[in-house]
């Protein structure tokens, strides 16, 4: 057994929960997702800044809007996001972070107007923040406590990951025609559609329960 955790039980004891190591890597791997499409949705704009400026006709301040409402959604997540998951929970805040970022992926690259792209991009910081917050708590709360720190690094090494994702598949996509910076978007939904999708297979957070 790779460690546990205590719940304290009707009669006033304590009830030992342990956990396997296989399965706290790939419940911490799944938490870790979220660092992912961090990286990834942060990065991943570099690569269609041409495209996108061209597309929509925009100067440097209306470019620099564009690039940027991703950090003012993020602030805004990561400031909202602490609040409701200690109301409703970690697994269930990052699942709507997944929703978020699946919403955020197709939405973007689907904009048809610059409006639109802001608000999808938004949405998408939106994510980020709450991911950004809730992945490295999630990962920190189901580990053991004389491993917490490896298992939380696992999150800053998928955020690299992420942004070296992004630049592979912008590099993959630049020659694919005048709609290229919409697959670039749009390719971040697969990761999203995954994170979503597994976070329904981990528990909830044991300190969270408590």
């Amino acid at each position: 057994m790779a460690g546990g955790f205590y719940i304290e039980n009707s009669t006033g004891g304590k009830e030992e929960y342990s956990l396997k190591m296989p399965y706290l890597i790939l419940v911490s791997s799944v938490a870790a997702m979220g660092g992912l499409l961090f990286g990834f949705d942060f990065a991943v704009i570099s690569g269609t800044i041409p495209f996108i400026e061209k597309y929509f006709v925009l100067d440097e301040a209306t470019l620099g809007w564009g690039v940027g409402s991703l950090s003012l959604g993020c602030a805004l997540g990561a400031l909202i996001s602490g609040k409701l998951t200690d109301k409703y929970g970690r697994k269930k805040i990052l699942i709507l972070s997944a929703l978020l970022f699946t919403v955020s992926a197709i939405a973007t690259a689907f904009s048809e107007t610059f409006t639109i792209f802001i608000l999808s991009r938004s949405i998408g910081g939106l994510a980020v923040g709450a991911a950004s917050l809730l992945s490295p708590i999630y990962i920190a709360e189901i580990a053991p406590s004389h491993l917490r720190g490896r298992f939380v690094s696992l999150n800053q090494l998928s955020i690299v990951l992420g942004i070296l994702l992004s630049y592979y598949t912008n590099y993959l996509l630049i020659d694919t025609g005048e709609n290229n910076w919409r697959w670039m978007f749009a390719t971040q939904g697969v990761p999203a559609v995954l994170f979503f999708v597994c976070l329904f297979i981990v528990p909830e957070s044991p300190r969270w329960l408590l």
